[in-house]
């Protein structure tokens, strides 16, 4: 029974009449009908209210200052090969995926008319701590399947971050004998396909499935690589169950957003591997935001390690911020100096040496559409022009006080805020 109607019946006590608690309710319903009158949706919430109950009004100065600050450009369908609204669709499915707990969790995913049913919504049940969860979503009317999964969130997302063997794989050995993948993604996409990919194979065949989308943030993002090349792999291999899908020429194709590098070509004159790679490479591409350090990694050390160097003790000091004993250490800067010359140290043995020799070898498989700042539109890069021109290099300036905050800040941007709900060509 709700709290109106046991006060009608005198449950509050005191004689109060229905005509007391109107009056004391009115202030409080004015006030909650001049929100709702106000509400709009935040950059991050567009999902809260379905599009079309949104209250039809002409937004202030103030208020559209505020947005245009919060937009940034989608890439145009030449950078990525899908129309600026099923890139903001991508964006919303990796963006809102580090929440979803359901298929309904990933909801308010429609983009300028283009319809999203999701499908699927895997979260490994109790093996949730240690495994991403994996989404499939349907844009009915372009025949497209998208397939989304989460970035990193918990240690051990990070720990597999960390596992940057290069491994060969049965799903592209016959396509590409000289790729390698990296351990720790390449792990993660054999599962969500061997658990999920004959599910996948009949939805396509059933709804006429032309076009798949890989995609994801971060680690996803790197899964969404790996899955790419794995697929596209599988297409050409007898006895692969994706081999029936071979003469329907379908389109396997990848966006990430802030991905790290995947793969590495241990033979360019390998002619068959070098066609592979740039086949998966034609329908590959990265949205990287400034600064954002992960898409550098691990394959560009030097900036990996300029970004360590300055943003190793703030970080410390953040971290530890809460701990009064570490907040002494402030008194003797010294004690920071040591830290940064661990580092330097421990990157000087030979053991260290030698897993960045193996590390610089990684690549981005497809281009880069980077993102200087909000406001300004997007350069389409290959992977060399990202790793070497000095434009791309690290250039958080040395008095940012806590430059760790902006590399985080940065890396997460671009699924963010194309997340935001704001016109798009289709």
């Amino acid at each position: 029974m709700s709290g109106y109607r046991r006060a009608n019946m005198g449950s509050y006590g005191g004689g109060y009449s229905d005509d007391d608690i109107s009056r004391f309710l009115a202030p409080y319903m004015q006030q909650q009908q001049r929100q709702q009158q106000q509400f709009r949706p935040g950059p991050f919430d567009s999902s809260l209210e379905p599009a079309a109950k949104r209250l039809k009004r002409e937004e202030t100065k103030q208020e559209k200052e505020q947005r245009e600050a919060l937009e940034i450009q989608a890439p145009p369908q030449s950078m990525t090969g899908v129309s600026e609204s099923v890139t903001r669709i991508c964006a919303k499915l990796s963006h809102g995926i580090y929440k979803a707990n359901s298929k309904q969790g990933l909801n308010g995913l429609s983009t300028d008319g283009v319809d999203v049913e999701v499908i699927l919504f895997d979260d490994h049940g109790i093996l949730k701590t240690t495994t991403p969860p994996f989404g499939v979503a349907i844009l009915p009317e372009l025949k497209t399947m998208v397939l989304v999964w989460r970035g990193s969130m918990t240690k051990v997302d990070w720990v597999l971050d960390m596992a940057v063997a290069p491994v060969a794989s049965s799903r592209w050995k016959n396509a590409a004998k000289n790729l390698r993948g990296h351990a720790g993604y390449t792990a993660l996409v054999e599962s969500d396909l061997a658990l999920h990919e004959d599910y996948l194979i009949a939805e396509i065949q059933k709804r006429g499935i032309s076009q798949v989308i890989l995609t994801g943030h971060s680690l996803a993002g790197a899964m969404a690589q790996i899955s790419q090349v794995a697929i596209q792999g599988q297409l050409s291999q007898e006895g692969s169950p994706w081999n029936c899908l071979q003469d329907k020429q379908l389109m396997i194709r990848s966006i990430q957003f802030g991905a790290p590098m995947t793969c590495m070509l241990l033979d360019e004159d390998d002619k068959g591997s070098s066609d592979f790679w740039s086949k998966v490479s034609a329908t590959s591409c990265n949205l990287v935001f400034a600064s954002d350090m992960l898409p550098r990694a691990p394959g560009n050390f030097r900036y990996v390690d300029d970004a360590i160097r300055t943003a190793l003790v703030p970080f410390v000091k953040d971290a530890f911020k809460d701990v009064p004993i570490m907040s002494m250490l402030d008194l003797f800067p010294s004690a920071y100096q040591k830290l940064v010359d661990l580092y330097q140290d421990e990157t000087k043995k030979q053991d260290i040496i030698d897993i960045v020799k193996v590390c610089i070898k990684y690549q981005h498989v497809g281009s880069i559409v980077w993102y200087e700042s909000v406001q300004a539109s997007p350069i389409k890069l290959n992977d060399y022009q990202f790793r070497t021109h000095d434009k791309y290099q690290y250039s958080i300036p040395s008095d940012t006080p806590f430059p760790n905050r902006t590399l985080k800040q940065h890396h997460v941007k671009v699924p963010a805020l194309l997340a935001h709900d704001t016109p798009a060509k289709k």
